[in-house]
C-alpha cells in the first residue's frame, strides 16, 4: 500500500510554542551567562590595572585607604599618618559587599575628611578608587555629585564628580587651573556595579581612566595651592553622593 506523502501530519501549534519557549529559555540562560562573564572580565581587567598603577607609582603613595576595616577612623597604610575621619554620619556606613567579598564604605549623608597633610602638596598627582553608585542625589551643585575633592572652602582646588548621566568629571576651579574633563556617554559609571576610577594631572595634562581605559584627556594648567583639604563625597561643606567606595589611593606623581 502506498504511503500518501501529503497525508503526514506536521507540528501542532502547541508543539511549536513549546519548542519556541525552550529556545527562548536557553537563549536567555546563554545571554545571562555571557553578560556575567563580561562583567567578571571587566572587573578583572580593572583590578589588574589598579595593581599595575600601584606597582608603578607605589613608592609615591601618600595615602592608601582600603576602607574595609570597619572602624571609626579608616586607616592609611601608606606609612603616612593621615587618617580618614567620618563626618556627618546619620546612617550605617559599613556594609559587606558580596561582589568584593569584604567590608566597604557607604557614603550616604556622610563624607570622609582626609584633612590636610603637606605630603599632598605636589605639582602632580594620581588618585584612584573604586565606586559603586546607587543613585544620583540632587544637591546645591544641581548637576553633579562630588567624589574626590581638594579645596579651601570652595575658593580654589579641584573636584572629581559624576553628573546626572553618571559621566565622570575632573575640574579645576577658580584660580587653580584650566582643566575641565568629562567622560563621554559611552564611558559612564555603571549603576549598582563596581567601577574603577583614576584621575591624574602632571606635565600639563589631565586624564581620566575608567576601568583601566583612558576616557578623557586635556592639556591645561593646574597650580596646586598649599593647604588644600582632601575629602571624599563632599564639596563646600555639604555631602551628596549615595555610593559605595573602596580602595582609595593617592599618589604624588602623575600616571604616564
Amino acid at each position: 500500500m502506498k504511503r500518501d506523502f501529503f497525508s503526514k501530519k506536521g507540528f501542532t501549534l502547541i508543539e511549536l510554542l513549546v519548542v519556541i519557549s525552550i529556545i527562548s529559555l536557553l537563549s536567555s540562560i546563554v545571554m545571562a551567562s555571557l553578560n556575567e562573564s563580561r562583567e567578571k572580565a571587566r572587573i578583572a581587567a580593572a583590578q589588574q590595572f589598579d595593581a599595575n598603577v600601584y606597582h608603578s607609582l607605589g613608592d609615591s603613595a601618600v595615602g592608601i585607604w582600603d576602607l574595609d576595616d570597619g572602624g571609626t577612623q579608616p586607616k592609611n597604610r601608606s606609612g603616612y599618618d593621615t587618617v580618614a575621619i567620618i563626618k556627618n554620619s546619620i546612617s550605617n556606613f559599613w556594609s559587606y559587599d558580596p561582589d568584593f567579598k569584604k567590608t566597604v564604605f557607604r557614603l550616604d549623608h556622610t563624607w570622609l575628611d582626609f584633612g590636610y597633610n603637606k605630603v599632598f602638596d605636589s605639582s602632580e598627582f594620581t588618585i584612584s578608587f573604586w565606586v559603586k553608585p546607587i543613585e544620583f542625589v540632587t544637591g546645591n551643585q544641581g548637576d553633579s555629585n562630588p567624589l574626590i575633592t581638594r579645596e579651601i572652602y570652595t575658593v580654589s582646588g579641584f573636584t572629581s564628580f559624576f553628573d546626572t548621566n553618571y559621566r565622570v568629571g575632573f575640574w579645576t576651579y577658580n584660580y587653580s587651573g584650566t582643566i575641565k574633563l568629562l567622560s563621554p556617554m559611552s564611558s559612564a559609571l555603571k549603576i549598582n556595579k563596581w567601577n574603577h576610577v583614576l584621575i591624574s594631572y602632571g606635565n600639563g595634562v589631565g586624564k581620566i581612566y575608567l576601568d583601566g581605559k583612558l576616557v578623557a584627556k586635556q592639556d591645561g594648567t593646574y597650580v596646586i595651592p598649599e593647604g588644600l583639604d582632601l575629602d571624599f563625597g563632599e564639596i563646600g561643606g555639604k555631602s551628596y553622593p549615595n555610593v559605595y567606595i573602596s580602595g582609595v589611593k593617592y599618589y604624588s606623581r602623575a600616571i604616564e
